[in-house]
């Protein structure tokens, strides 16, 4: 039997191997949350892990389109601020359940991206990003002035009665299954994504456009389609956010800050990876916190420098993001014991 025969029939196994073990260390990760989300007592900590599960959720949904796909979006605001309306006018105009207008509002803002990005994908560097820009100060300037719907700049106010139909519930560990349950069905769909047709098309076209359209890849294609699961997992969020807050305006669901911080939680964690975003919103919204407490009154927004410092220490010195950093971490060690060990 020759090298390459016995070659060809241990790769199909070592790769059987190998994706054993990610689902078994997946259904571990999502267990552990599961339980640790349903046992929480301490209302801060139950407040931060809803807090982080929401973050890596737009932070992992931006990813799809700007990590994969090479395209920086910065209008995702739109969809956040979309889904969070959406369900709250269903809810107290038509009296439909937030879980249905959690769908409508997905759908929505799906549609809208495939609309929008039909006519600026296109487009090339700044000027998609202005567009998306552009794209979300016009969406908040309708619902500030469509003050019979969208309460204007008042925002509306969604009634607490416990009812679990009505995405209200008396305890906030229910919410905060809720939010993992999203964050899991995000980062699902992009670890099945980063193995499929779409994510290689994806990953061709950015990091040669040009050269992967030169081989018959449909580029506006993909990345509609990347565009379109992205605003519709953000719209997802924004309903939660609405339904967890009890309260929206366009100040909290519109800003531009929203969309800048998906954006540089992505960054930071590790752009076109699957778990980095997850990282990037762990450190985010943990160190937040942090500097919230430990710098709060005066010099309460002094934890937004200190979140950008971090952001520009790891451009400078890890582009890889926190991800590509423990990766090389884990590669020196390696070579160190391991040249150690040999040297035994």
């Amino acid at each position: 039997m020759n090298t390459n025969t016995i070659s060809t029939r241990i790769q199909p196994s070592l790769q059987a191997a190998s994706l054993g073990r990610t689902v078994t260390l997946w259904v571990i990760i999502v267990g552990a949350l599961y339980i640790t989300a349903s046992r929480l007592t301490d209302e801060h900590l139950v407040d931060l892990m809803f807090q982080i599960m929401l973050a890596a959720s737009l932070a992992g949904a931006w990813n799809i389109v700007g990590g994969f796909g090479g395209q920086i979006a910065l209008g995702h605001a739109a969809f956040f601020g979309i889904g969070a309306y959406t369900s709250t006018i269903l809810f107290q105009h038509y009296h439909l359940t937030p879980w249905i207008g959690m769908l409508a509002g997905a759908l929505f803002a799906a549609l809208l991206a495939t609309l929008i990005g039909a006519v600026t994908l296109r487009l090339r560097g700044p000027f998609f990003a202005m567009t998306t820009v552009a794209f979300t100060e016009l969406v908040r300037i309708i619902v500030k002035n469509w003050d019979s719907l969208t309460g204007g700049t008042r925002g509306l106010w969604i009634p607490w009665e416990p009812n679990p139909w009505n995405f209200s519930f008396s305890d906030r560990n229910s919410y905060l299954l809720v939010a993992v349950t999203l964050a899991v069905l995000v980062f699902s769909t992009t670890a099945i994504m980063a193995k499929t047709k779409l994510g290689f098309l994806l990953n061709a076209l950015r990091e040669d456009a040009d050269a992967a359209r030169s081989v018959g890849v449909k580029a506006t294609r993909a990345r509609l389609i990347s565009f379109a699961i992205s605003a519709a997992f953000v719209a997802l969020g924004g309903t939660l956010y609405a339904q967890y807050s009890l309260s929206i305006d366009p100040t909290s669901v519109l800003s531009f800050d929203i969309s800048i911080q998906m954006a540089l939680m992505s960054a930071v964690g590790g752009l076109g990876t699957v778990i980095g975003p997850a990282l990037g919103a762990i450190a985010a919204v943990t160190s937040s916190s942090l500097l919230r407490g430990w710098f709060g009154g005066e010099l309460g927004a002094l934890h937004l420098l200190l979140y950008g410092v971090l952001f520009i220490l790891v451009m400078l010195y890890a582009r890889g993001g926190l991800l590509g950093m423990a990766i090389n971490v884990k590669k020196r060690l390696t070579r160190r014991f391991g040249q150690g060990q040999s040297d035994v």
